[in-house]
């Protein structure tokens, strides 16, 4: 036999923690309001769940207290009040089962919220007991979502809806149906809620009893859906009948209309006949004018004609002796030749012209005059120019390239300081990532580094020079390290691999180069000694007291000579932390340097560009120059035959064959 056990309430109105004892007969006695229905509500809702099938606070004897799952989670006080003893919040309502030598348990967790939402989660423990269920950790309530894993853990269902939850539960009840949406059990324990005083045994058999059966419609919809089918038939054959009697007083219509169109192009073909009588008569006449006027035409034209003729006669005869006549010959010849002379003048005087305006173009082009005597000299001259200032703008254009590629190579670099990137020798970056390739793990000696005496770090960068960039790796990774530098298909030079198992006994000594670094592991602090514990500090003056010595300002002795650090060396700063900013500072002044010659280089290219387009269009003027030279003194001798023409002219008597020139001309 299954018996409901335990109800625990969680945030379930007044009820903050309350775990109540049920037995198989349970009475709930108390005031109005002391939460008799609160209790009932509970067991209700957790066992079916579904709101909308639920009546809270049904069991009430004051029916006016109308309760819902808000108000019951977020505890609201009075049925008028909008007061809530509760803010956003968790509720848990849960039961506990025993039956067949086992417990278990279901139940519902409902989060509540200020504006009114409410999101319900449903969960069965087919094997346990409440006190097994984790609601609590450290006395607080734990979330939905860390409850449903806990939970799960046990062995327990988190249900994805009211439906599995539902079937689930009446399983476990042992109540089998092979519906699940409807649940007699359950019906029946909503309206068992809901008793009221007995008054009428047929309400309480129809209200509590009757199980609720759904009226089957479905032979009233199918009469209905045949009735509207056999109306739009009707309507159908109904529309059917009118479209005919259309179609009938269509093809009247149709037949009147034939007739009439029939009519009307009789009269209209009877209408075009007598228009074309009437145009073939008009054209008749029109013809026989033209006829009459053709004749008369030709008529007069053969009068024409036959006068024509008789005039070219006349005109040819007067044409043969006026070529008969001597001086006409003479005039006509020395006409002709005057008229070409005129011609070949006109075009020398636009060559002198044209000469004019080249020699003054060439002379504001050079800045100078040009001597139109010596154009073939001028034009060397220029030859000779026109490759000095070709050469000098080709140099200012490689040194334009040069100094814009070095402002993009320091803007580039810049860049890199600003990510926090030292830039190293070319050589040392290729090695070092081919060492990481292999899995070997390689640093920069001048990374390991760092200044503890300023003053010092100009002799000290100098000193170490290229042994900044060596690499040191760890020793038992040395062997590979020289293998794969000795193999390296590029071949990288400069940089060096110090041998560090070899240098166990250098150590840095007092007064030493040495001192002013500060190596930050082991391996680079024995490199330090090693390179630089025999290079003592001192003043230039007392450098030859000792077998290898720096002065701050790079002055060294060492091998019995003095030598000179290389001050672009020395101050190319790579060591500690105020390397890159004294590298960022020295690129922004070297790219203002380049920004200004920049200018001026560009300037010089601009200058030289327009000199040469100069020179080589004076170049062109002189050659074209030198191809009219002579037109002034052509345009001289030219003149002078005109001269002579026009004498000669002038002495012809032309009494004789004028009249016939004016005979001639009457008869055009």
């Amino acid at each position: 036999m299954l018996l409901l056990t335990r109800v625990r309430l969680i945030n379930w109105h007044f009820f903050t923690d309350t775990t109540i004892n049920v037995g198989q007969a349970t009475l709930l006695a108390g005031d109005n309001g002391s939460g008799k229905s609160t209790i009932i509500d509970a067991i209700q809702y957790a066992l079916v769940a579904y709101i909308n099938r639920i009546t809270f606070n049904a069991a009430a004897t004051d029916r006016r207290a109308g309760r819902t799952l808000e108000s019951y989670c977020r505890c609201k006080v009075g049925s008028e009040s909008l007061d809530y003893v509760r803010g956003d919040c968790i509720s848990h309502v849960a039961l506990e089962f025993r039956g067949d030598g086992r417990s278990f348990c279901a139940g519902v967790a409902v989060q509540a919220f200020r504006d009114g939402e409410t999101k319900e989660a449903q969960w069965v423990l087919e094997t346990g007991r409440l006190e097994d269920l984790p609601f609590l950790q450290d006395d607080a309530l734990l979330p939905v979502p860390r409850f449903k894993e806990l939970l799960r853990a046990q062995g327990g269902v988190p249900c994805a809806t009211k439906k599995d939850y539902s079937s689930r539960l009446t399983h476990l009840l042992h109540v089998h149906r092979r519906n699940a949406d409807f649940n007699p059990y359950l019906e029946a324990l909503v309206r068992s809620v809901n008793f009221t005083p007995f008054t009428s045994v047929h309400d309480f058999v129809c209200n509590y009893i009757l199980e609720e059966r759904a009226l089957d419609i479905s032979a009233m919809r199918e009469n209905l859906l045949n009735y509207r089918e056999a109306e739009r038939e009707a309507d159908a054959v109904q529309r059917r009948i009118d479209w005919l009697k259309r179609v009938v007083e269509s093809a009247d219509q149709v037949e009147r209309l034939a007739r009439q169109i029939i009519h009307q192009n009789y009269y209209k073909l009877r209408l075009e006949r007598e228009e074309t009588e009437s145009e073939i008569a008009a054209t008749r006449r029109a013809l026989a004018e033209a006829q009459s006027l053709r004749a008369r035409t030709a008529a007069a034209r053969d009068e024409r004609i036959e006068r024509r003729t008789r005039v070219d006669e006349q005109r040819q005869e007067l044409l043969f002796a006026l070529a008969q006549d001597a001086a006409h010959r003479d005039y006509e010849r020395l006409r002709r030749s005057r008229d070409e002379l005129n011609t070949r003048r006109e075009h020398e005087s636009g060559r002198v012209e044209r000469f004019v305006l080249l020699h003054r173009q060439v002379a504001e082009a050079l800045g100078r005059g040009v001597n139109a005597d010596t154009l073939g000299e001028e034009r060397t001259a220029l030859d000779h120019e026109r490759d000095t200032v070709a050469q000098e703008a080709a140099s200012l254009r490689v040194r334009e390239r040069e100094i814009t590629a070095e402002m993009n190579d320091l803007r580039d670099e810049a860049q890199d300081l600003e990510r926090g990137i030292q830039r190293y020798p070319s050589d040392a970056v290729m090695l070092r990532a081919a060492l990481a390739d292999r899995g070997i793990n390689a640093t920069h000696f001048a990374e390991l580094l760092e200044v503890v005496d300023p003053e010092w770090q100009f002799a000290a960068e100098g000193v170490l020079g290229p042994r900044r960039f060596d690499l040191l790796v760890n020793e038992d990774q040395f062997a590979a390290a020289v293998e794969l530098y000795r193999d390296h298909p590029a071949r990288p030079s400069g940089v060096g691999l110090p041998e560090l198992s070899r240098m166990h006994d250098a150590e840095v000594t007092p007064g030493s180069l040495a001192e002013v670094l500060e190596a930050a592991t082991p391996q680079s602090r024995r490199y330090l000694a090693w390179l630089l514990a025999d290079v003592v500090r001192t003043d230039a003056d007392h450098l030859r007291d000792h077998a290898d010595a720096v002065a701050r300002d790079g002055l060294r002795y060492t091998q019995k000579r003095f030598e000179r650090l290389d001050p672009e060396t020395c101050s190319r700063w790579f060591i500690g932390a105020g390397a890159k900013a004294r590298r960022l500072e020295q690129i922004h002044a070297r790219l203002a340097e380049l920004e200004t010659d920049l200018g001026g280089v560009r300037t010089a290219v601009g200058k030289a560009e327009a000199r040469a387009r100069a020179l080589r269009e004076a170049y062109d003027r002189l050659h074209e120059m030198e191809a009219i030279a002579d037109a002034s003194a052509r345009l001289e001798s030219l003149t002078a035959e005109i001269a002579e023409t026009e004498r000669l002219l002038a002495a012809i008597d032309t009494t004789g064959f004028e009249q016939l020139s004016l005979q001639i001309a009457a008869l055009a």
